[in-house]
């Protein structure tokens, strides 16, 4: 696949705006590592959302009849999620002596940026599913309870990597540039080596 086509592909877009707007906030829009966090968080969010639509389509392709096990997904999504970000409000009151200016800045952010910047993360993420798993079916593909067994291990290691990189920033006083170049490292690796495979587990034996 030549690089156009690699630029073309949904995933890569989607992926490089995943990468590309904590970094372009921070060299060009002045977001500071806990506007970053805050974004990260609404991209967690928005994929939780659309991963939990791709779990109801595999559902209900299959006519399975673990109704329980899709509930119990749900829930361990919703509980990782709300665990996470109370261990990242939690670590800006640490993070430093003016841990209040910390939190204006997030909802400074939320007031100014966040209440459109969440819906556009969502919808790029939501027209990347259509173009590269409703449309072409892949959610046939796809065992449900496999599915479910594989994303509980990468939302928990996902889980532990989140309050372990706020706990070392917190606790560590990380200066921001290795802070976010650790971050962007970190989530690209976990991503295209742990996810990937994750996933591909998840796939029907043919």
């Amino acid at each position: 696949m030549s690089i156009q086509e690699k630029l073309r592909n949904p995933v890569v877009q989607q992926y490089s705006l995943e990468i590309a707007l904590p970094l372009l906030g921070y060299l060009f829009f002045g977001w500071t590592i806990p506007v970053i966090i805050a974004f990260y968080f609404m991209d967690y969010f928005a994929s939780e959302i659309t991963r939990n639509r791709r779990h109801n389509k595999i559902f209900s392709s299959q006519e399975s009849t673990e109704r329980l096990k899709f509930c119990l997904g749900i829930g361990i999504s919703i509980l990782l999620f709300c665990g996470a970000s109370f261990f990242a409000f939690q670590s800006l009151m640490v993070a430093g002596s003016n841990s209040d200016v910390l939190v204006i800045e997030v909802i400074e952010f939320a007031k100014n940026e966040g209440w459109y910047l969440l819906p556009v993360v969502y919808l790029a993420g939501h027209i990347k599913d259509v173009m590269t798993f409703y449309a072409p079916r892949r959610f046939l593909n796809y065992d449900f309870s496999l599915t479910l067994k594989y994303y509980s291990i990468e939302i928990m290691l996902q889980f532990m990597l989140i309050c372990t990189g706020l706990y070392l920033w917190a606790f560590y006083k990380i200066p921001d540039v290795p802070a976010l170049i650790a971050f962007v490292c970190i989530k690209i690796v976990f991503d295209q080596l742990l996810v990937r495979n994750l996933r591909k587990k998840a796939l029907k034996s043919i």
